[in-house]
């Protein structure tokens, strides 16, 4: 077991999953999707923490019903005081009916492999990603204005809702489970919280759409918003897949957000599996992820390469995090904390095709 690989580990249980002595933790792994020494890893660092660790394997579950949830992992999800989750066939849409409102700890790990639990990406102090998020959401105010510009031609200016504001989305996916922290937290992560938009005008030009196949070559598609609703749809393939695609939807720009982890790295090409590639990839600075449709089942869109402004402050400059976010007082702390000065921190270069 190397050095990195525990390290992977210990950021995962400890510093995101908070697991601590007698927390019951469970740990669900998927058969054939995580590695074994991944899931004693992790199941060895939570026993070190202290913890009453139950190891569940289950079966993936077929794509025919998803919402076949086995009973060993719905108990624990319920009895856990904490879930480790290697579980990539069950979908948050099946599992939120059974959980509306969280207050166990949920922590899918997308780091499944050794390779990736030792990675960069994985060891990244979870206290700094969250330091980070934290601190743009902190200037990201209900009431305040932003603009978000990209090189291949998106032009969106809005202002913030309400954090309860909007549809689904963050009732679903970014529950607040008081002192607790958030009750889903992503690992290796990570993304600030969805941000509502109360206004929203301007241009959208997709570069990437779930479940409809894309290519590099496809004219871009070009999304004119108005008051928050798509307006107007031109461009894309000529097989008008993309276009049909999102007519289908309320064409409601729910929320948007964007990735906060600088290591972050992708195990998949987007050739490859290109919803699979998102997945990763959408946790990098470099990619700005838009949510369609008001529902905790929303179609995502994303622009690359990203620049962000907030009442005159830049957050984001092409695709990565504005130096003085890394400068501010309490992701200097948090980074101190960790032990992490010296690093630079910046993106890692994605590949968008």
């Amino acid at each position: 077991m190397s050095a990195a690989l525990e390290a992977g580990a210990a950021n995962c249980v400890i510093d995101c999953a908070h697991v601590g002595s007698e927390t019951r933790l469970f740990v669900v792994s998927q058969r054939g999707a995580v590695d074994e020494a991944v899931n004693d890893t992790i199941a060895a660092a939570g026993r070190d923490a202290g913890a009453a660790v139950k190891n569940i394997w289950v079966d993936p579950i077929p794509k025919e019903s998803p919402h076949a949830i086995p009973e060993a992992a719905l108990t624990a999800y319920r009895d856990g005081d904490i879930v480790i989750s290697h579980f990539p066939s069950l979908t948050r849409e099946a599992l939120h009916p059974h959980f509306p409102g969280e207050t166990r700890v949920r922590v899918p790990n997308r780091a499944r492999t050794q390779d990736l639990l030792s990675s960069g990406w994985a060891r990244f102090p979870y206290s700094v990603q969250r330091a980070i998020a934290e601190r743009l959401e902190a200037k990201m105010a209900p009431g305040l204005t932003w603009r978000i510009t990209s090189p291949a031609g998106t032009d969106l200016k809005g202002t913030f809702a309400a954090a309860d504001a909007g549809g689904e989305v963050g009732a679903a996916f970014f529950v607040d489970a008081g002192e607790a922290g958030r009750a889903r937290k992503n690992f290796p992560g990570g993304v600030h919280d969805p941000r509502a938009c109360a206004t929203l005008d301007g241009v959208l030009v997709v570069e990437y759409m779930d479940h409809v196949p894309q290519s590099e070559a496809d004219p871009p598609l070009r999304l004119e918003i108005k008051d928050c609703r798509i307006a107007r749809i031109t461009g894309g393939a000529n097989d008008g897949l993309l276009r049909g695609a999102i007519g289908k939807s309320d064409g409601w720009i729910d929320s948007w957000h964007a990735g906060v982890n600088p290591e972050t790295l992708t195990p998949v090409t987007r050739q490859d599996n290109s919803r699979s590639w998102f997945g990763f990839s959408h946790c990098s600075p470099a990619i700005m992820h838009y949510h369609l449709g008001r529902t905790h089942e929303t179609t995502n869109l994303a622009s690359f390469d990203h620049t962000l402004i907030v009442d005159g402050e830049t957050l984001y400059e092409d695709g990565a995090l504005w130096s003085g976010i890394l400068e501010d007082a309490v992701v200097a702390a948090a980074i101190t904390r960790a032990g992490a000065q010296g690093e630079s921190f910046s993106t890692r270069p994605m590949e968008m095709w």
